[in-house]
C-alpha cells in the first residue's frame, strides 16, 4: 500500500465496457465455445477484424494473421521459426529482457547493436555489425526492433525504418517489429509499421492499448511462406490463445483505437510530472511508448539505489541491466493515473536529489582516500561524464519546488 509502481509495464486503465459485458454475458450464458479448442490461427472474425485494422491503421497488406497468448508468446513463435540452436539474432541495446531470454531458451546467441544516442535504432550501426558477422563466419537470422521502444521509449523514424528494411534485406535477414505500444506516442510522433514484399514480421498487442494484459490477446502479421511452421509451433505449445479471450479482444476492437488514444493523453501529466523530476539528470525525453531511462550515478549501485528509493520514497524502478545498460533505471509511468501523477512527481524529485546526493557523499569519500585526489589537493579529475549533472544538481541541492511552485528545504543528512 502506498508505493508507486514504476517498474510495471502496464497501463493503469481498465478495458473498455463493452469489454466486461461480452465476458459476463458469454459465462453466464456457459457458452460452450469457450470450452472448446479453437483454431490454431485464431478466431476467423476476430483475425478478419485484424486483417482491416492492419491495412488501414499500418499499411500491411497479404500477410497470415495468427492471434497468439500475448506479444511475447508471438515473438516466442517466430524466433522459433526463423531460428535454429546455434544461430544468431539481433537486440538493440537497450533491448526487452524477455526477446532475449526467448532467444537464450532457444539455443539462439543474441548479438547486441548499440542504438543512436537518441535511443533509436541505429541502420549504420547494424550494416557493421552485419559485416563484421559476416567476416567471422556467424550465421545472422533476424533483426529484433520495438517501436515505439520498451524500454527506450523511441518512435523510429519512418526513414531509419526503411533503412533498417534495406540493410536486412542485403544481408538476407529477417527483420522482426515489435509494435506492441503503436498508439503511445506524444510530442507529435507518429508511429509507422515496417513492411515489405518478404522478411518482415509484424507483431502487436491488445495488453497496454485495451487494457488487456491479463487476457493475454496479442497476434502476429508475416509472410505466408511461414505459414506451416508457425502453425506448427502454435499448435505444439499452447494451440490456440484462450476462446473467451478472443471474444473480449473483438469486442475491444469494435470500440475502435480512438477510445485508446483518448486514454494516451490522460498519460500526459504523469508523464511530465516525472519528466521535470529526472530533468536533472540529462535523460532522452522520449516520444513513445511510456518509459523513460535515467542515469544513476556511477560509484552507486543499482540494485541498492532502487532499494533505497523503494524504502524512503516507496518507488519502484527495474534495473538498467535487465536490458543490456547497467548504470540505468527504466521509469515507466504507464500505471501511474492523471489523479496519481502530482504526488508521485513531487516524491520523484525527492528520490532523485536523494540519489544525487548519496552519489556525492561516496564519489567525495572515495575521492578523498585516494592520494593527490581529494578536494584539498585541488586534483578532483572528470567523474565518468557526470560533471554536467552533479553541477547542476549540487546547485539545487537544497531546493525542491513544490505543487505550488513555492520552494521547500530539503534537510541534508546529519
Amino acid at each position: 500500500p502506498g508505493v508507486s509502481n514504476l517498474a510495471a509495464g502496464y497501463s493503469y486503465w481498465a478495458p473498455p465496457q463493452e469489454c466486461i459485458i461480452e465476458a459476463q454475458k458469454l459465462l453466464s450464458e456457459n457458452c460452450m465455445e469457450l470450452h472448446r479448442y479453437g483454431a490454431c490461427l485464431g478466431l476467423p472474425e476476430l483475425r478478419d477484424m485484424l486483417e482491416l485494422k492492419l491495412e488501414k491503421e499500418n499499411g500491411i497488406l497479404g500477410r497470415e494473421i495468427m492471434v497468439t497468448a500475448g506479444a511475447n508468446m508471438a515473438f516466442v513463435n517466430v524466433a522459433m521459426c526463423l531460428c535454429n540452436p546455434g544461430d544468431t539474432a539481433i537486440l538493440f541495446t537497450p533491448y526487452y529482457f524477455s526477446h532475449r531470454v526467448t532467444l537464450e531458451l532457444h539455443g539462439i546467441t543474441p548479438m547486441y547493436v548499440e542504438c543512436d544516442d537518441n535511443l533509436i535504432p541505429s541502420a549504420q550501426n547494424l550494416l557493421e555489425a552485419l559485416q563484421d558477422a559476416k567476416e567471422r563466419g556467424v550465421n545472422v537470422k533476424m533483426v529484433t526492433i520495438v517501436t515505439p521502444g520498451n524500454p527506450s521509449g523511441s518512435v523510429i523514424p519512418h526513414q531509419t525504418l526503411q533503412d533498417l528494411i534495406k540493410v536486412c534485406t542485403d544481408h538476407s535477414v529477417w527483420l522482426v517489429s515489435d509494435e506492441t505500444y503503436e498508439y503511445f506516442t506524444y510530442d507529435g510522433a507518429v508511429h509507422k509499421s515496417p513492411h515489405a514484399s518478404n522478411g518482415v514480421v509484424n507483431i502487436f498487442s491488445l495488453s497496454k492499448s485495451y487494457g488487456l494484459a491479463g487476457w493475454r490477446v496479442g497476434y502476429v502479421a508475416y509472410p505466408p511462406a511461414l505459414h506451416d511452421v508457425m502453425l506448427k509451433a502454435q499448435d505444439t505449445l499452447v494451440t490456440n490463445c484462450p476462446i473467451i479471450s478472443q471474444k473480449v479482444a473483438i469486442a475491444a476492437l469494435k470500440v475502435g483505437s480512438s477510445w485508446v488514444r483518448d486514454k494516451v493523453t490522460t498519460l500526459l501529466s504523469a508523464r511530465e510530472a516525472i519528466y521535470e523530476a529526472i530533468e536533472p539528470l540529462n535523460p532522452v525525453k522520449s516520444k513513445g511508448a511510456f518509459y523513460y531511462m535515467i542515469k544513476i550515478p556511477s560509484v552507486l549501485d543499482e540494485i541498492e539505489t532502487i532499494g533505497l528509493l523503494a524504502q524512503k520514497y516507496n518507488l519502484l524502478f527495474t534495473p538498467g541491466s535487465a536490458f543490456g545498460m547497467p548504470g540505468y533505471l527504466r521509469v515507466a509511468f504507464g500505471a501511474v493515473s492523471p489523479e496519481e501523477s502530482e504526488e508521485v512527481g513531487m516524491r520523484m524529485m525527492k528520490g532523485m536529489s536523494e540519489m544525487v546526493r548519496a552519489g556525492l557523499r561516496l564519489t567525495f569519500d572515495l575521492q578523498s582516500s585516494i592520494p593527490l585526489a581529494s578536494g584539498r589537493e585541488g586534483n578532483w579529475g572528470l567523474l565518468d561524464g557526470e560533471e554536467k549533472l552533479i553541477a547542476k544538481e549540487s546547485s539545487e541541492i537544497n531546493r525542491l519546488r513544490s505543487a505550488e511552485g513555492n520552494e521547500i528545504a530539503i534537510e541534508e543528512d546529519d
